[in-house]
């Protein structure tokens, strides 16, 4: 979803949302300074957001927002290693730099690696930290459920 998501962006996107944007990579530095990792995730949502409210898709951004509470704590979890902070904020980097050069290829591949890292942190946590996590639980399964097109679901159909 955040895929299409970004490539309606860059159709769109203006100065103002560029600024927006760097403005919170910078909060999310400033976070990492004071080892603040709740604000950190705060405005690592913030800057997703920005992508859906651009498209005028932010249905989509509260429905992800709103079912994924496993995929914020396995995030959140995550952030207990602190390489994982600087290499957010170095994608999110990459991402603004993709965007202004509209290089559609490479933000494709980068969206992937943004959305796949979870299942890779998830799975280390989850040998860590096994007690955090059920037994039977599939690793994989935010990640798949994060990658299906929510733009093209019939929410109102699925209801009935």
């Amino acid at each position: 979803m955040e895929e299409r998501v970004v490539l309606l962006f860059v159709e769109c996107f203006s100065d103002s949302d560029i600024i927006e944007l760097k403005s919170k990579i910078q909060k999310q530095q400033e976070s990492i300074d004071k080892k603040d990792m709740e604000s950190f995730l705060e405005y690592d949502d913030q800057f997703h957001e920005i992508f859906f409210r651009v498209v005028n898709k932010m249905l989509c951004w509260e429905t992800v927002k709103n079912i994924c509470g496993h995929y914020r704590r396995v995030r959140f979890m995550a952030l207990w290693n602190g390489k994982v902070v600087h290499y957010v904020i170095e994608q999110h980097e990459l991402f603004l730099k993709f965007i202004m050069d509209k290089n559609i290829e490479e933000l494709k591949k980068l969206t992937e690696i943004h959305l796949t890292q979870q299942s890779r942190e998830e799975k280390v946590l989850m040998e860590q930290y096994p007690d955090f996590f059920e037994p039977d639980m599939d690793a994989d399964t935010d990640v798949d459920f994060l990658k299906k097109d929510f733009l093209k679901i019939d929410f109102l159909k699925m209801m009935r």
